[in-house]
């Protein structure tokens, strides 16, 4: 009896493994009912009286069987709806997770591109769409390499074959900036990290690109800003809410006299305590909080006693709530030489090594040439080399040397130029070529020529003969860019080593 009950009670046990009151109730009463047939087989009643032709032995061992293999059915039958249940679960878990996963690359502002073990890509989200202008439909099945230049699609196919042959993964995990190549055939600054996943039909690679079009334009117009605010022949301070200096330029410093260590942290009034006549000071500063400006001619005297003409503006700087944060103070000596006033924007706007162009108006020439181009339907070129260690040789040879070395090479690329050329020093390493009125790739390639025969040269320097290597790039009007900064900061990006020739016998 005690074994007819165990039996029965393991059966309802299994109820809490089941979801949902039907199956409860089903597996209940599969244990109830069990009981109660496995209870009465067991039974034994005693008594005399026998019917004929009916053996009770047999017909309990046959009622039990019957009834446990009821329950038997029952218990797989409930086994296999928990198993679908749980299944059911699974599935719609894994079928969420997929839905957020599409959201979020459908959503990401960065490109989400994902490609198998041979480059073919496998998804293109819609902000990778917008980067490279491909639609997701016409680029998914292809190889990636048609979002490169053709020096980054070859690199791409040695990282493919040597993941394949050694299993390396010196790109995976690791961020760094490259380019890609619009529909268009334009060149894109990125941003590229890559990552991977091991599916059970072969490694998928994950690429995240960020475009970096926006901040690199922002930095060369930084730099230009900073390039003139430091070359520029007219004095320049900046002036917080305060009143008080908080930086000035080498013209200004030169302009007024003192020394930069003078002026910052000093009240911009203090300044102008020596003005003949005397300024009234609180009428200015009020007259640029009212109008946004305030421009005059100030008397100021120098330190040998002798008097000086400036004119003096001052401008407000508001920020993106309109609320004042600086002000700028620009100044200019309109009591100078004619003479002297051309030496001064001479030095401002030429290298005083070289002779040549500055970034200044390297970036005043490009703009010039620009809407020529676009009026001769021609092309426009900025070719920009840059010498590499160059830091290296002023720290072993002396600067001097760094000095000479930059005034015999500009004098040997300037020898392969026509007169409508430009040639430019930029950086402090860095030589900047401009090409105007080209009608087609072709002049380009040949001029790129000449100029890479030019590096591979030996360069005799008064003292040393010097075998320089540079690394050379260039940007072309309009593909590349449309304004000064974009083209020279494309060629920058662009820029490829140009390995010396070998020396000979």
């Amino acid at each position: 009896m005690h074994w007819c009950y165990g039996t029965a009670w393991s059966i309802a046990a299994t109820a809490p493994s089941c979801s949902g009151w039907s199956c409860r109730r089903w597996c209940w009463g599969g244990a109830i009912t069990g009981m109660h047939y496995i209870s009465m087989s067991a039974a034994r009643f005693v008594g005399n009286t026998v019917q004929p032709g009916l053996d009770d032995t047999s017909f309990s061992h046959g009622l039990a069987l019957l009834v446990i293999g009821i329950c038997a059915v029952m218990f797989g039958l409930m086994a296999l709806a928990s198993a679908a249940l749980r299944y059911r679960g699974l599935w719609l878990q894994v079928q969420r997770s997929e839905s957020r996963l599409q959201t979020m690359a459908s959503t990401a502002v960065d490109a989400v591109i994902t490609i198998d073990g041979q480059g073919l890509v496998q998804s293109f989200n819609p902000a990778a769409e917008r980067i490279f202008g491909w639609k997701a439909s016409d680029i998914i099945g292809r190889n990636l390499k048609l979002l490169m230049p053709s020096a980054l699609a070859e690199q791409h196919d040695g990282y493919l074959e040597r993941y394949h042959q050694n299993g390396e993964r010196r790109i995976v995990g690791t961020g760094r900036e490259v380019l890609g190549m619009h529909k268009d055939g334009r060149h894109i600054p990125l941003r590229l990290s890559i990552g991977q996943a091991d599916t059970p039909d072969g490694p998928v690679f994950v690429g995240f690109a960020y475009d970096l079009t926006e901040r690199k334009r922002t930095e060369a117009q930084l730099r230009i800003a900073a390039s003139v605010f430091d070359h520029t022949c007219e004095g320049i301070a900046i002036i917080d809410a305060n009143h008080l200096v908080v930086e000035t330029n080498p013209a200004f410093v030169h302009l007024t006299g003192l020394s930069r260590a003078e002026c910052v942290h000093t009240p911009f009034d203090a300044l102008y305590q020596g003005a003949k006549p005397a300024i009234n000071m609180p009428a200015i500063w009020q007259a640029v909080t009212a109008n946004g400006n305030w421009q005059g001619e100030v008397v100021l005297p120098r330190a040998d006693g002798s008097d000086w003409t400036q004119r003096l503006s001052l401008t407000a700087v508001l920020n993106e709530h309109k609320r004042l944060t600086h002000y700028v103070a620009v100044i200019s000596d309109v009591s100078l030489h004619p003479r002297a006033q051309l030496a001064l924007e001479h030095k401002a706007l030429y290298d005083s090594v070289t002779g040549l162009p500055n970034e200044l108006l390297l970036i005043e020439h490009i703009a010039h040439a620009i809407p020529s181009a676009k009026r001769n339907s021609t092309q426009l070129a900025v070719i920009s080399i840059d010498f590499d260690h160059f830091h290296r040789i002023n720290e072993i040879h002396g600067r001097s040397v760094g000095d000479e070395l930059l005034e015999k090479v500009a004098y040997r690329i300037r020898g392969y130029l026509r007169g409508e050329d430009t040639l430019a020093r930029g950086r402090s390493d860095e030589l900047v070529v401009v090409l105007a009125g080209l009608k087609d790739e072709e002049g380009l390639h040949i001029m790129c020529n000449r100029l890479i025969g030019a590096l591979q040269l030996p360069v005799e320097l008064s003292s040393i003969v010097i075998q320089v290597s540079a690394s050379c790039g260039w940007a072309l009007y309009p593909r590349q860019g449309h304004t000064a900064a974009t083209l020279l900061a494309a060629a920058r990006l662009a820029q490829h080593p140009v390995t010396p020739a070998p020396a000979t016998e």
